[in-house]
């Protein structure tokens, strides 16, 4: 029998023992974009975003062609999406999964050197069934734990408590994460 992988039990553990006030709850194979933690600290500084109820911050995801360099820039990012050696993360096996709200704005704007809210989102059609990575507080809903990757969607659950409780998803511009290693073109077996 095959043993399944408990990935929001190990979320929720991560995120319970963290010791900072803000989380970001990531898989391994995602990378940061640069300096990702201190500019976030910086924007919330700026911003004003200490007490943040019901709002957390979307980074984007992108995957990059295995041939190439994971980008560490936005500016390194968007040569390569126009290069077509880059996409939003799962475009070709699930394009309304990591298609976030703004995305053609997003790729538009250059926040400098900086982190910068680019738009304040719901989670409604069509991206009702987007399962963004952010960065939050301890205080979201836990991951349910009887989803796992195996089933997929394995974010689903705390994003229909979310949207019930009225959150809001402030989508970042500047920071990405870039799922490593290469661009998924179809679904595994096991998928």
């Amino acid at each position: 029998e095959k043993v399944v992988y408990p990935i929001n039990v190990c979320r929720n553990a991560a995120r319970a023992a963290s010791l900072t006030d803000n989380v970001l709850v990531s898989d391994i194979q995602l990378m940061p974009s640069e300096n990702l933690a201190q500019k976030f600290w910086d924007m919330m500084n700026a911003f004003k975003y200490a007490d943040c109820p019901n709002k957390v911050f979307v980074i984007p995801i992108f995957e990059v062609e295995s041939t190439v360099d994971i980008p560490r820039t936005k500016k390194e990012l968007v040569q390569l999406i126009k290069e077509k050696k880059a996409v939003y993360f799962h475009k070709m096996i699930c394009t309304h999964c990591q298609r976030f709200p703004g995305i053609e704005g997003w790729m538009e704007t250059d926040p400098g050197d900086s982190i910068k809210p680019l738009l304040t989102a719901k989670r409604e059609v069509p991206f009702h069934r987007w399962e963004p990575i952010y960065i939050g507080t301890k205080s979201e809903p836990f991951y349910n734990e009887k989803l796992s990757w195996e089933g997929l969607q394995d974010k689903m659950l705390q994003m229909l408590e979310m949207c019930l409780i009225g959150y809001k998803f402030v989508i970042l511009d500047g920071p990405f994460l870039v799922h490593w290693p290469g661009i998924k073109k179809t679904k595994t077996k096991d998928e």
